[in-house]
């Protein structure tokens, strides 16, 4: 029986952090308590927020569930689910950049917290792409 290849991708510190913050924020999320009470209608909601908390999990199986970790690099086997969750992943880090523009570029600058959310939502889309990236490249896409 063959296995399938899946790419996979070295994060760095600051990669891992970003998706393990945006991993976290998830697992803390209402998105299915909130969907739920809608009933039958939610069901395709539903199945597409449980399908990406079960690619959030096996994202953390692989970078770890501890919100510091002291390893400086972190591999990333990337299959279609675990590269949708990075889709989202960037999804949500843009809509957080364009919140944080939208700020003023003095308020972020002054403000420490805002500045670490920047950081990590760059580094976020950064992750992301990398592999995204690497999914295409493995599947014959060339550039995601």
């Amino acid at each position: 029986m063959a296995t399938t290849q899946h790419p996979a991708v070295t994060l760095t510190r600051a990669h891992r952090d970003a998706v393990w913050e945006d991993a976290a924020n998830l697992l803390r999320s209402d998105d299915v308590r909130n969907v739920f009470p809608r009933g039958e209608e939610a069901r395709d909601e539903i199945a597409s927020v449980l399908a990406c908390l079960g690619a959030c999990v096996r994202v953390l199986d692989q970078i770890g569930w501890n919100e510091h970790d002291p390893r400086d690099s972190y591999p990333l086997e990337v299959d279609s689910e675990i590269a949708a969750f990075m889709g989202g992943v960037a999804e949500r880090a843009q809509r957080a950049l364009e919140s944080d523009l939208r700020t003023g570029r003095e308020e972020l600058c002054a403000d420490a917290e805002a500045r670490r959310f920047l950081d990590l939502d760059l580094a976020a889309l950064d992750a992301a792409r990398l592999a995204l990236e690497a999914v295409a490249a493995i599947s014959g896409g060339g550039d995601a």
